[in-house]
């Protein structure tokens, strides 16, 4: 037994330290941030001072520690471009709802998953800094139109999640399996109206200033806790919100009026430092 707790002593300590190195990239307050880092210290000194005896009988204690703080790290790992969480964030965030939901601490939950509509024409167009300013514009309009509560990530390209925690569940009149939270539809229109009003303008190569349409359609759905993750995200993927309003072709006029970037342009390509938020 006591070459196994060896092993777990210095499988443990080197987890642990990598945890305490990497606590510089977490985006959370600084008091937050010092209160892990003496945590992550003081378990590493028990680790490495703890006798036999005492490092079986605490190990499932440590270990609980551990698993939380790997999840702290993968929710606070933020996108370079949009600093929003990443797509790693999500499944534990996931869990962590569920487990919310289990324990009957909140009601029900929603899955959204917005889409930037026609995002390809942006880039061909107005070329790929603007792109990534159109992503920067939906990342912030949807964190400062979220309760602070929930959750927005960026899943990769112009895909985004959103999870919305409700104190009410399902009623138990309710009989469409589609049925979906109000409080969430109400936000999430929300979100799709801001982002629709936003003011973005971009400079092309013929001197011509224009407004970027920008638009996004989300599907969604509840949170089921007794499926997976993938599950629960097929579901929302496949329901629409407001289908016929947001997924229009809102770049029509764009290529009617103007012609694609050449490679060249596209590279030279710049946007000036105009407004970007909702009047």
């Amino acid at each position: 037994m006591s070459n196994e707790n060896d092993e777990l002593r210095i499988l443990l300590l080197g987890e642990f330290k990598k945890l305490d190195s990497a606590l510089g990239k977490l985006h959370v307050p600084r008091n937050d941030k010092d209160q892990i880092s003496k945590k992550l210290k003081g378990v590493c000194a028990y680790l490495e001072s703890a006798d036999e005896q005492t490092l079986q009988v605490q190990h499932d204690l440590i270990l609980p520690t551990y698993k939380h703080l790997v999840r702290l790290l993968k929710q606070n790992t933020k996108d370079p471009l949009t600093s929003l969480p990443q797509r790693a964030s999500l499944e534990p965030t996931f869990e962590h709802v569920v487990q919310r939901m289990n324990d009957g601490k909140i009601g029900s939950a929603t899955m959204a998953i917005g889409d930037a509509n026609d995002f390809k024409t942006v880039n061909e167009y107005f070329g790929h800094p603007v792109g990534d300013r159109v992503l920067k514009t939906y990342a912030n309009i949807m964190r400062e139109s979220l309760p602070e509560s929930d959750y927005v990530a960026r899943l990769g390209g112009d895909e985004f999640v959103i999870i919305i925690e409700h104190k009410k569940s399902k009623p138990d009149d309710e009989n469409n399996v589609d049925w979906v939270n109000p409080r969430a539809i109400e936000i999430l229109q929300t979100i799709q109206d801001n982002i629709s009003a936003a003011e973005l303008y971009a400079d092309r190569h013929d001197k011509k200033k224009i407004r970027v349409p920008l638009a996004i359609t989300f599907g969604v759905a509840n949170i089921n806790p007794n499926l997976s993750l993938d599950q629960n995200y097929t579901s929302a993927d496949n329901i629409s919100l407001n289908n016929k309003a947001y997924k229009k072709d809102i770049y029509a006029e764009i290529r009617r009026d103007f012609q694609p970037l050449s490679k060249q342009q596209n590279q030279s390509a710049h946007t000036p430092d105009l407004p970007t938020s909702p009047k």
